[in-house]
């Protein structure tokens, strides 16, 4: 077995496992419109829309990891099975912006 499918194999199981688990924030991720001021800051629509989107994020890069790789393109199929870490960081700094510019308001 290749370390690409070794790889695509642990991150499927990753993706997979952490997709499942964040649909429930992913449900709840509206509730940071419920007081006045949030829909203008684009912070809290950066974490709106990385949390609301985590869940399909994993999902596409499963499946782009698998269909890459079976088509030889090795390398693109790694990187598309790392995507779902570029939303967890964005969602991580938006969340830090918040804290630290916002005192922990979504609103301005």
């Amino acid at each position: 077995m290749n370390k690409t499918r070794i790889f695509l194999i642990v991150a499927t199981c990753l993706w997979v496992l952490a997709g499942f688990a964040g649909v429930v924030p992913a449900m709840f991720s509206a509730m940071m419109f419920d007081a006045p001021g949030p829909s203008e800051n684009p912070a809290t629509l950066t974490l709106f829309w990385s949390t609301f989107t985590f869940p399909l994020v994993c999902l596409v890069a499963v499946a782009l990891g698998w269909i890459l790789h079976l088509r030889g393109k090795q390398l693109p199929a790694v990187l598309a099975a790392l995507a779902p870490l570029l939303s967890i960081a964005i969602g991580t700094l938006a969340l830090l912006y918040l804290i630290v510019f916002n005192d922990g308001r979504f609103g301005n």
